[in-house]
């Protein structure tokens, strides 16, 4: 396996980091236009993949969401033209991808969710670790670790 280091590239690391910032911190400013320009119910769905050589390039996960995008395409690119930072847009293309949609790019907050395990889910959990074999040592300690964690959180929370 071939090292890659600075001084065998001569990149500097905090230059490409600094680099990698400032293109996510451009990613980020243009999704915030481009979600301006969009109806409410696409603005959480869609985000900026690039925006390079005149081209913009938008992500979103869901295929009936890009066709329907498609159809809004010529008055997205009309009103982005008026924008400073899309003064010199050419072409607006539309990609289903498979990327977990950037967390800049939505609006929604995301809620924390806290999983309630009954009473019987520690002992569950111990009794099937000592049932298993010695092979599945990992996995044994695994679920032990589990059932210990769901035992000191009933006890925080009673």
């Amino acid at each position: 396996m071939k090292n890659y280091s600075s001084k065998t590239t001569g990149f500097d690391d905090a230059y490409i980091l600094q680099s990698l910032f400032n293109k996510s911190q451009q990613l980020k400013r243009l999704s915030k236009i481009v979600c301006e320009q969009l109806p409410i119910e696409y603005q959480d769905k869609i985000f900026v993949l690039n925006y390079h050589n005149k081209l913009l390039l938008l992500g979103t996960n869901e295929q009936l969401l890009a066709s329907k995008l498609r159809y809004l395409l010529p008055q997205l690119k009309n009103a982005l033209l008026e924008k400073a930072a899309f003064k010199n847009l050419l072409r607006v293309k539309v990609k289903v991808t498979s990327l977990q949609q950037p967390a800049f790019a939505s609006n929604k907050q995301k809620q924390k969710t806290h999983l309630i395990y009954s009473d019987k889910s520690s002992q569950l959990l111990s009794e099937f670790s000592d049932s298993l074999e010695e092979e599945d040592s990992a996995l044994q300690s695994s679920l032990k670790r589990l059932a210990q964690h769901i035992r000191l959180n009933q006890e925080k929370n009673s």
